[in-house]
């Protein structure tokens, strides 16, 4: 693996600097304290080479009493891999398999060791074990690509995962009976920086007549893989935006931040008291441009 460049060029300003385009000029981002910026995000993007992605996730979970990652996974939260390796992807349907009903093939979409993005199609075989070609450090995305004589989604949970130390840790997931993953991390490509320009949850509860309500946290997270920016946390993750959800409600937020290549960003959910023996059901997204450096 090739040692990663420190990030530092024209675009990627320096503390008390606006962030700057190609030409030099700033986009009409206001400083508002070290390197982590606010503003607006210019109009005429499309010709600029700016890719825009929208981050989904969504958990059901009846003890919120502690913090969790709003992913479907079954753990309380990922966690992510420290070097780059073969990903693992089976089902729990046979029927997403190259001759079933259900997905036949998966694109995932992420990145390689030294954070660049990469992506490749997967045959699936149901429950027995797909491996990747690539090597991946990261996965932002997968969606079903190829499907069978069903709807165009998965007939099972896809789940991706890694080992370390002979643990296998989940990664991405695409439930069952949908074709995207549904996990609320996202990490920013080398070469970009993302702008985050809204980003919103919604709570329920099935029956919150009977069950103890109480206010979600629902928390935007970022932390720094590299460089120890003002702002963020190196190999930490630090909450940078808050917002509370009660009931059947939801919450929108348009803060456009600026987050550094290569800084991962998720979404966690948790309550102070116990919700009641019914299942608290979460959903997020996250809004962001990608502006290459």
């Amino acid at each position: 693996m090739s040692t990663k460049k420190t990030i530092g060029n024209k675009n990627v300003p320096a503390t008390g600097h606006a962030l700057l385009g190609d030409d030099g000029n700033p986009f009409g981002l206001a400083n508002v304290g070290g390197t982590i910026y606010s503003g607006v995000v210019p109009t005429d993007i499309e010709n600029m080479g700016w890719l825009r992605e929208t981050i989904l996730g969504f958990t059901r979970d009846a003890e919120l009493e502690t913090l969790r990652d709003v992913w479907p996974g079954n753990e309380e939260g990922l966690t992510l891999p420290a070097t780059a390796q073969q990903i693992i992807i089976d089902s729990t349907s046979g029927q997403d398999a190259v001759a079933g009903d259900g997905a036949r093939r998966i694109t995932i979409e992420g990145l390689d060791g030294d954070y660049r993005m990469q992506s490749e199609e997967v045959v699936m075989s149901g429950a027995t074990d797909a491996h990747t070609i690539n090597e991946y450090i990261r996965i932002n995305k997968m969606y079903v690509s190829q499907a069978g004589t069903g709807l165009g989604h998965a007939e099972g949970d896809i789940i991706s995962r890694y080992e370390t130390g002979g643990v296998p840790r989940q990664l991405a997931v695409i439930p069952e009976n949908h074709n995207t993953s549904a996990s609320a991390i996202f990490t920013v490509p080398l070469g970009y920086t993302a702008i985050v320009t809204n980003w919103k949850a919604f709570t329920s509860i099935p029956n919150p007549m009977v069950d103890t309500w109480s206010a979600l946290s629902v928390m935007l997270h970022l932390r720094s893989n590299y460089n120890n920016y003002s702002g963020l946390q190196l190999n930490t993750f630090k909450t940078y935006d808050l917002m509370g959800c009660t009931g059947f409600s939801q919450c929108q937020f348009s803060p456009s931040f600026l987050f550094p290549e290569t800084s991962d960003i998720k979404v966690s959910v948790g309550s102070t008291v116990s919700i009641g023996t019914e299942t608290a059901y979460t959903m997020t997204s996250v809004g962001l441009y990608l502006r290459p450096n």
